[in-house]
This record gives C-alpha cells, structure tokens and sequence, in this order.
C-alpha cells in the first residue's frame, strides 16, 4: 500500500496531466462538491473564487475552452484557443494528520509551473503560476479529492491580436 504523501503526489501528477487533456468533466470530478478555486495575481480576466462544482466547471471551461476534432474524431494536435501546462516544478508535499498518525486526513502540494496557449483575442500567450493545492481523504471518500486550490498568476505575457 502506498503512503499518503505517495497517493496526493499521485493525484497532483494526474490533476496537471488532465488539464493537458482538457477534459473538463474528467479535471472537476477531482475536487469536492463544495471545492473552492482561487485565482489571484496578475489579472488574466479570471480573477475570483469559484466556489462549487457548477462554477469551478465554468472556470475550467473558460481557462481551457472547447475540443476540436478533425475529421478522424480525434483531438487537433494544435488547437487554437488553448491552454497547456508545463515545466512545472518539484512540488513539495504535506501531509496533515488527526489523532494518531493512521488517521491521515489532509494534504497540501505547494507547485509552480509555466502555462501557454493562444486565444483569438490575445493571440499568443504565456505565463508563471506558484499554486496550493488542498486535498482531503475522509473517511466517506474512497480517494483524495481537492478542497481548495490557489493559482497566484506571477507572470503574463500576451501577445494583443491587432485587425485592421
């Protein structure tokens, strides 16, 4: 059986390579029903809490934007009006424990890690995230999920699409 620092270090990995998918539904079933996300720093128009599964469904939806398909039915390599994940870095992990030291309940990943993509507004764009992720295993749920998450945007570059 792996420890719990093992399975939230797990999950975090999984929760970033999911953002890679896009997969909004997939990326909101980790966190619970009255899960907080925060964005805060530099403002890159999602500045705010997002408090529920509906809104933090919303917030994905507007960071990642839709899939498109070519004609086989599998996803653009290259889509415009994407957001990637990357570099990120070694994050450092807690875990938190209640009572004895059998009775791990919480967990937090503290990361930061480089996005980019391209918007038809914004053109191309870039930038830094320092973020904290909360996690919690209760004794209801079968495996971790996030309570709260924070994205501090430290950096935004963004290339502005001119039409003339």
């Amino acid at each position: 059986m792996s420890s719990a620092v093992d399975q939230v270090s797990g999950d975090y990995a999984n929760h970033l390579l999911l953002f890679g998918s896009r997969n909004v539904s997939a990326i909101a079933s980790q966190y619970e029903g009255n899960a907080t996300v925060q964005f805060k720093g530099i403002d890159i128009g999602l500045i705010g809490n997002y408090t529920g599964t509906s809104s933090i469904r919303q917030l994905l939806s507007a960071l990642l934007g839709p899939l498109s398909y070519n004609s086989s039915g599998q996803v653009n390599e290259n889509p415009k009006g994407y957001f990637f994940i990357a570099n990120e870095s070694q994050p450092t992990t807690q875990v938190l424990t209640t009572g004895s030291r059998s009775s791990v309940t919480a967990g937090v990943i503290n990361s930061t890690f480089d996005f980019r993509g391209w918007g038809p507004t914004v053109g191309n764009f870039n930038g830094t995230v320092s973020a904290q992720t909360y996690y919690v295993h209760g004794s209801g749920n079968a495996s971790w999920l996030i309570s709260k998450e924070a994205w501090n945007i430290l950096r935004f570059w963004a290339q502005i699409q001119m039409t003339t």
